[in-house]
């Protein structure tokens, strides 16, 4: 419709600051003695303290409202709180919020992988920020003064319009080879520019096919990070984000915590919404979960297609990772109960896109029957 604000979805295919004092040892002609010898391995335990505390893997990713990101990331070691310290510019003095949450996770042996303790967690929800704004941040703990380097986000604005419009890249499948990186610095190379910034980079499943490998899915947060960090993104379920049969999705759900899924009365990082005002309203489906006309999804997604309002989002867009429509014959028919149950759905309240990807193959299909209309972009 020509009277709604632009939106652009992009498919593509397919540190820390060490502590403020340190001891320095000041080097001598003759051998050391042992004071000097002291004071060296004093140096190297409070290197080795301060590592414990570098934020590592950082990530943002949408909140319940437009004014609002969740900021994540990781410590090898519990620290005594979680901080965000956040301005309008590197310089100036940044506001600084603490408290949030941070969590680690166990995951049983499996096959040939060992018993694992996950570094911990944090998350902390950041609110009133300001449409259309650059930021500069660091996270880490203030009250211990270990902070991660500067790191840059600007935020999407809250009415889209032809000179600035709502991009959203979208990216599936990504994995941790060679030409996932390679799609990742092209990724990078355009979202992070000014004249085509993302404002959302939604990841429609199978993150990097871990499969309770934790190297993958380290290298995987690695990967994305120079995005992730500065633009919220968005993930959801695939195929392959199982660890294993006995414990399923814990690495999918622990790593990426979910703002807007505990708003929207979602489950976890399977099915949830958000909305960005005088843009669009945003719903994820899991085809890996139960999606019957008396499942728990199928229920949540009546309640939240009937929240939607198109005059405060004019764009209403579903994200799931199998799609409903596709033309590769090894994918065919694979959801297609929940195809029939669904769709009733999406026509009644005029779905605009449906992103979805597992095919490898791009896939464009416009669908006028009845009411609405439905654009599958499958990748």
């Amino acid at each position: 419709s020509a009277s709604r604000p632009v939106l652009v979805a992009v498919s593509t295919t397919f540190g820390m600051q060490r502590w403020s004092r340190f001891l320095t040892v000041s080097r001598q002609r003759s051998a050391p003695s042992a004071t000097h010898t002291r004071l060296a391995c004093l140096a190297l335990l409070c290197a080795a303290a301060a590592a414990q505390y570098e934020p590592l893997q950082v990530h943002l990713s949408a909140g319940p409202k437009a004014d609002e990101l969740l900021f994540t990331w990781h410590t090898q070691a519990r620290t005594d709180t979680s901080s965000v310290a956040y301005g309008s510019t590197s310089s100036a003095s940044k506001v600084v919020v603490s408290g949030g949450d941070q969590k680690s996770f166990f995951l049983p042996a499996s096959g040939k992988l060992g018993n694992y303790t996950s570094a911990f967690i944090h998350e902390l929800l950041v609110s009133r920020l300001e449409p259309d704004a650059d930021y500069f941040y660091r996270v880490g703990d203030a009250s211990l003064d270990v902070w991660s380097e500067d790191k840059y986000f600007h935020t999407a604005p809250w009415e889209a319009s032809p000179e600035r419009p709502y991009r959203a890249y979208v990216v599936s499948d990504v994995h941790v080879l060679a030409s996932s990186r390679t799609v990742m610095a092209k990724l990078a190379a355009a979202a992070l520019a000014a004249d085509t910034r993302a404002d959302l980079v939604i990841n429609q499943g199978d993150l990097c096919y871990g499969s309770g490998n934790q190297t993958i899915w380290d290298a995987y947060a690695s990967t994305i990070e120079p995005v992730a960090s500065a633009v919220p993104w968005m993930v959801m379920a695939g195929d392959h984000e199982k660890d294993s049969s006995s414990y399923p999705y814990i690495n999918f759900n622990a790593r990426y915590p979910n703002a807007a899924s505990n708003a929207s009365g979602g489950y976890l990082n399977f099915w949830y919404s958000w909305s960005v005002e005088g843009v669009a309203h945003f719903f994820a489906l899991s085809t890996e979960s139960s999606y019957g006309n008396t499942s728990a999804q199928y229920a949540w997604l009546v309640r939240d297609l009937a929240t939607f309002n198109r005059t405060e989002t004019p764009w209403l867009v579903g994200i799931m990772h199998r799609p409903w429509y596709n033309s590769n014959q090894k994918h065919l028919n694979e959801v297609v109960y929940m195809k029939i149950l669904m769709e009733p759905l999406f026509q009644q309240y005029g779905v605009d896109f449906v992103i979805a990807g597992h095919v490898h193959l791009p896939t464009n299909r416009e669908n006028n029957e009845g009411v609405g209309r439905s654009r599958v972009i499958g990748g």
